[in-house]
């Protein structure tokens, strides 16, 4: 494989991700209408999220704590070649973004109740929505990078 080829992968590896999340936060913001994005943002769809981020948070990290301790022959042909830290920052990716989740969707309901009448708040509560909704959508595609690389090890 080419140096070029692997720069291209490794940056796909690494940016996937965020890059899928951003392309499905616009399709939702422009394709979206607007009975839709109604049921999206309210109290329980925001809640939900807020269970289940930190559900993520919880379970990624007692993945993480299993990774650890393991002696799989995958495991230790990973830490072989170096690329342990690799696994372990794909895990704190994926942390992070699911403790972010959690934060802005308790923001995001926290504002709900407010009576934002001004322009400005308007649009910073409208931004803070498209936000949330990134975050989201984030949180799922880079969970499922990191499940999809740990089931590989365990099944092996």
């Amino acid at each position: 494989m080419s140096i070029q080829s692997k720069k291209i992968l490794s940056f796909w590896e690494k940016w996937y991700p965020s890059l899928i999340a951003f392309i499905l936060t616009f399709v939702f913001y422009s394709y979206c209408n607007d009975k839709v994005k109604a049921v999206v943002f309210t109290k329980e769809i925001v809640n939900t999220c807020i269970t289940i981020s930190g559900v993520l948070f919880g379970f990624l990290l007692t993945v993480l704590a299993l990774l650890l301790q393991s002696e799989s022959k995958s495991i230790l042909l990973i830490k072989e070649y170096g690329r342990f830290g690799e696994l372990v920052q794909f895990n704190k990716i994926a942390v992070y973004s699911a403790a972010s989740t959690l934060i802005l969707s308790f923001i995001l309901l926290v504002t709900f109740d407010l009576s934002i009448t001004q322009k400005a708040w308007l649009l910073l509560f409208n931004v803070l929505k498209y936000l949330w909704i990134f975050f989201v959508f984030s949180t799922m595609t880079k969970t499922y990078r990191y499940i999809d690389i740990f089931y590989t090890l365990i099944k092996e």
